[in-house]
C-alpha cells in the first residue's frame, strides 16, 4: 500500500523533563558551616557516552601536623545541626595559598565525620540524584510514516535514537575511615507513546525497549511492539489539525553506597519530548474502478 516511501526522519521536539523524586544538591553540594567553610562533595557522572570531568583535587585532614605546629593528627571537628564535620584542606590544580595558612595551597572545606558503619547519609544520595536528574535524556522521536504525519488505520511505527543505556552519578567525600560515596543509577525500562487523541483513541502504548527501526523492506503490514494505530483523523482534535502527541522514557532509579552493595530503590524518573506541532492524522480516499 503506502510502503512508507519517504525515509523516517527525526521530529522537531520541545523538551520537557519531570522527576518523581526531588533532588536536593548542586553539582558540588554546599551548605554554610562555621568559619565560612563549606561542605563539599565530589561528583562524577556517566550518562551513556557522556562522562563528567574527573576530579583532580586532593583532600588532607586539617591537623597540627598539617599546620606544622605539633605532632597531633587529631581532626578539627565542628557540630552543625546535629552533624559533626571535620576540617579539610582541599587542593586542586592551580590552587592559591590558603588564607588561614598561606604556606598551604588550597581552600578550607568541612566534610561529614562518619563513624565506620554509619548509615548512608541522605544528602550524599541526593547530591548524586541531582546529577542523574540533570543528565537523563528525553527521547528523540522517530516514526514511520515520518514528518509527524500518519494515516487512519495505518499502524505507525515509533522509536527513539536516544541511547538506551543507564545514567549514573557518584557523589563522594573523604573521611578518616576512607572515601564515603553514594552512586545513583537510572535505568531505562519503557518507551511510552502518548498519542494525544483522547477518547478517540485506544490509549498510551508502552514498549520495553527503544523500539525497532522501520526499514523499507518491512512494508506496511509488519507489526512491532512500538506501534500505534489512529482510529480517527486529526480534524477531530481540539485545534482541528493535529493531536498533541508526546514520547516518554520511564527510568527506574536505584542507589548503592560504600555500605549498600545491593541496589536500593529510589523511585522513578520520566523524561518526555512533546512533539512540536503534534501528530497530523490524515484519511486516504480510495476510488474503486471496475
Amino acid at each position: 500500500m503506502f510502503k512508507r516511501l519517504i525515509f523516517p526522519t527525526l521530529a522537531l521536539v520541545a523538551v520537557t523533563m519531570s522527576a518523581s523524586t526531588a533532588a536536593a544538591q548542586g553539582s558540588e553540594g554546599q551548605d554554610g558551616t562555621p568559619g565560612g567553610a563549606v561542605i563539599s562533595s565530589e561528583i562524577s557522572v556517566s550518562a551513556g557516552g557522556y562522562r563528567g570531568p574527573v576530579s583532580r583535587c586532593g583532600y588532607r585532614l586539617w591537623t597540627d601536623v598539617l599546620l606544622q605546629t605539633g605532632t597531633s593528627n587529631r581532626p578539627y571537628l565542628s557540630p552543625v545541626n546535629g552533624v559533626t564535620f571535620a576540617k579539610y584542606l582541599k587542593t586542586c590544580p592551580g590552587a592559591r595559598p590558603n588564607p588561614e595558612a598561606p604556606f598551604l595551597l588550597g581552600i578550607t572545606v568541612m566534610v561529614p565525620w562518619y563513624p565506620p558503619r554509619t548509615g548512608t547519609p541522605s544528602w550524599l544520595i541526593d547530591a548524586a540524584m541531582n546529577q542523574v536528574s540533570r543528565h537523563v535524556p528525553a527521547p528523540t522521536f522517530v516514526s514511520a510514516p515520518p514528518d509527524q504525519v500518519t494515516y487512519v488505520y495505518l499502524g505507525m511505527w515509533f522509536w527513539t535514537s536516544t541511547p538506551w543505556a543507564p545514567v549514573e552519578a557518584t557523589a563522594q567525600v573523604p573521611t578518616p575511615q576512607g572515601q564515603r560515596w553514594a552512586t545513583v543509577t537510572a535505568t531505562p525500562v519503557a518507551l511510552v507513546y502518548h498519542p494525544g487523541d483522547g477518547e478517540f483513541g485506544t490509549g498510551d502504548v508502552q514498549c520495553a525497549g527503544p523500539g525497532k527501526v522501520w526499514l523499507d523492506a518491512y512494508g506496511d503490514e509488519l507489526p512491532t511492539e512500538c506501534m500505534y494505530t489512529y482510529q480517527h483523523s486529526s480534524v477531530m482534535a481540539e485545534n482541528g489539525s493535529s493531536f498533541p502527541a508526546s514520547l516518554s522514557i520511564r527510568w527506574n532509579v536505584t542507589w548503592t553506597s560504600w555500605l549498600e552493595a545491593i541496589p536500593q530503590p529510589r523511585g522513578e524518573l520520566t523524561t518526555t519530548n512533546v512533539i512540536d506541532g503534534g501528530m497530523q492524522v490524515k484519511e486516504i480516499q480510495a476510488i474503486i474502478t471496475r
